[in-house]
C-alpha cells in the first residue's frame, strides 16, 4: 500500500523530469518523453490508491463516480446504466499515447450523465483492452554530426603506424561511430573510414569493422540487433 510519502516522492520525480525538459536545449523533441509519461502514470496511480484508502480527499464528483464504479464494476465503453433515477454512460479515453500516436499506452475512464435509457445488453468492449506500447525506435545522431565526428577522429589514425593490432582497435572505434547513424548511411561512412585509416588496404580494414560489428551487435552488417 502506498503512503503519502510515496505520493510526494512521485510528484517530485515528475517535477524533476518536467524541469529537465524545460531546460533542455537540444533538438530532440522526444527527450524525456517516456520518463515524463511514466512518472505521470505513477502519480495518477498512487493518487487513486490513496483516495480509495481515504488518505487523500475526494471531490464530490470523484466520490459519486466511485459509487458508480462499485455498483457497476463491469460496465463497458459507451454502456448506459441507471442509478438513483438518472442515467450514466461509461466512457474510456486515452491518457497517454505511443510516440507515433497510433496506439494508446494508458486508458482513463469516466462517467457522463445522459438521457438514457439504460443499455439492455452490454455492447462489445471497444477500447479498454490494454494495448502494448510500441517499442521506442533507437535515437540516431544526424548524418552531418557523425561525419564531423569521423573527420575529428580520422587524423589520429596515422597510416604509417597501423599495425594489425592497431587496426583492430581502430575497427572498434569505427563501430562506435557507425552505430550512431542510421543504417542507410553506414556503408558510405565505412568507405570513408576505410580509405582514411589505411590507404594501402582499405578492404582489410572494412572486413575488420564488419567482423567487429557482427560480434558486438549480432546479425549481419549493416543491421544492429535493435533494428
Amino acid at each position: 500500500m502506498y503512503t503519502l510519502n510515496d505520493y510526494e516522492a512521485a510528484k517530485e520525480e515528475l517535477a524533476g523530469y518536467e524541469k529537465a525538459w524545460e531546460e533542455y536545449m537540444g533538438n530532440n523533441p522526444d527527450k524525456y518523453r517516456s520518463q515524463i509519461q511514466q512518472a505521470r502514470s505513477k502519480v495518477r496511480h498512487i493518487e487513486e490508491e490513496l483516495k480509495t484508502a481515504g488518505l487523500l480527499p475526494m471531490s464530490e464528483e470523484e466520490a459519486f463516480n466511485k459509487k458508480l464504479d462499485t455498483a457497476f464494476p463491469d460496465t463497458q465503453h459507451k454502456e448506459v446504466v441507471e442509478f438513483e433515477g438518472c442515467f450514466y454512460q461509461r466512457v474510456y479515453y486515452p491518457l497517454a499515447k505511443s510516440r507515433s500516436g497510433k496506439t494508446v499506452a494508458e486508458w482513463g475512464k469516466d462517467w457522463r450523465k445522459t438521457r438514457g435509457p439504460a443499455t439492455e445488453k452490454p455492447q462489445k468492449l471497444l477500447v479498454p483492452t490494454p494495448v502494448p506500447q510500441e517499442p521506442e525506435p533507437p535515437e540516431y545522431v544526424s548524418y552531418n554530426e557523425v561525419l564531423a565526428a569521423c573527420h575529428a577522429w580520422l587524423p589520429k589514425a596515422n597510416p604509417k603506424h597501423n599495425a594489425f593490432n592497431n587496426l583492430l582497435s581502430q575497427a572498434s572505434n569505427a563501430c562506435d561511430i557507425l552505430a550512431q547513424v542510421e543504417p542507410v548511411h553506414r556503408e558510405e561512412l565505412l568507405a570513408i573510414l576505410s580509405e582514411k585509416v589505411t590507404e594501402e588496404n582499405p578492404g582489410q580494414f572494412k572486413m575488420l569493422v564488419v567482423g567487429k560489428w557482427e560480434m558486438f551487435y549480432g546479425g549481419k552488417w549493416p543491421r544492429a540487433k535493435d533494428e
